[in-house]
C-alpha cells in the first residue's frame, strides 16, 4: 500500500522501513462499542472497585448462566486429528435419529460452583423466577444469614433474565444487590468480553472433558457434569 501510494517499489520501501528501524505489527481485533457503551463499561468498572471498600466483595458475587447440551457435543474437524501410519477412516456421529438435550443452569460464587440444575429446554421468565425462588435458595442455606444479605446477583442480557415478573423478585429479594439490565448496577454483558466467568470458563471446561466420549443418554451425561465440576472444585 505504501509503495502504491508514493509510487516507489516494494524494494525501496522495505529498505527504508528497515533504516528506520520500524517493525510490521499486526492489527488486533476488538469488541466493537457504541457511544454509550463506554458509560456503561466505566459505571460498571466503578461499581465493581468496591472491592476497595470490602475485599470480600467479588466472593458475594453469584454469576448466573445456563447452556445447552446435546448428544452429539462439539466437534470441530479442523482442529480434530487421528495419528495413524495409514487413513483409519474414522468418523464421528451426528444427525442421530433419537435427539435429546440438557439445558442446565450453573452458577459461580467466590470459589464454589451451584449446580448444576436442569432447566426446561425453552426457558421463560415464570420459569426462571421459579427456579431463582425454588432451587437457589437450596444452595446458599449454608450461608450465614449475614452473609446471605450482602450476596449480589448477577444477570445477564438473556431475556427471561429481564422479564418484568423476574426483575419484580430480584428488587424484593436483592433489594439494591443485583446486577442487571435493570437494575441499579448496569450489566456490562457483551460491552466488556470475558466478565461472565460461567461462558469463559466453566461451560467449555466442562464440555470438553464430558465430550471425550458421546455420552449415550442425559443420565451419562449429567454424571459427567458433575464429575468435571467436582473436580474443578477440587483443584480450586
Amino acid at each position: 500500500v505504501i509503495a502504491r501510494e508514493h509510487n516507489l517499489s516494494y524494494a525501496t520501501v522495505q529498505t527504508i522501513l528497515k533504516e528506520e528501524k520500524l517493525h510490521p505489527f499486526h492489527y488486533s481485533r476488538v469488541q466493537h462499542l457504541r457511544p454509550e457503551d463506554y458509560h456503561t463499561r466505566r459505571t460498571f468498572c466503578e461499581n465493581f472497585l468496591r472491592v476497595d471498600q470490602n475485599p470480600r466483595f467479588p466472593s458475594y458475587l453469584i454469576f448466573n448462566d445456563e447452556s445447552l447440551f446435546t448428544q452429539e457435543g462439539i466437534f470441530n474437524t479442523h482442529n480434530m486429528h487421528f495419528w495413524n501410519e495409514e487413513n483409519p477412516r474414522v468418523t464421528r456421529q451426528r444427525n442421530f435419529q433419537v435427539r435429546w438435550k440438557m439445558n442446565l443452569w450453573a452458577g459461580i460464587m467466590g470459589t464454589n460452583i451451584l449446580g448444576p440444575v436442569i432447566l426446561p429446554d425453552i426457558l421463560t421468565g415464570q420459569t426462571y423466577v421459579e427456579f431463582l425462588r425454588d432451587n437457589l435458595p437450596e444452595f446458599l442455606k449454608e450461608i450465614p444469614l449475614l452473609d446471605r444479605n450482602k450476596l449480589v446477583s448477577q444477570q445477564d442480557g438473556a431475556g427471561p433474565h429481564n422479564a418484568r415478573v423476574v426483575t419484580h423478585y430480584l428488587n424484593e429479594q436483592f433489594a439494591g444487590r443485583w446486577i442487571g439490565r435493570y437494575s441499579l448496577i448496569r450489566w456490562p454483558g457483551s460491552k466488556i468480553p470475558g466478565s461472565q466467568p460461567s461462558r469463559f470458563f466453566l461451560w467449555g471446561y466442562c464440555k470438553e472433558i464430558i465430550y471425550k466420549m458421546l455420552p449415550e443418554d442425559v443420565d451419562e451425561l449429567d454424571t459427567r457434569l458433575r464429575h468435571a465440576i467436582w473436580a474443578i472444585e477440587d483443584e480450586m
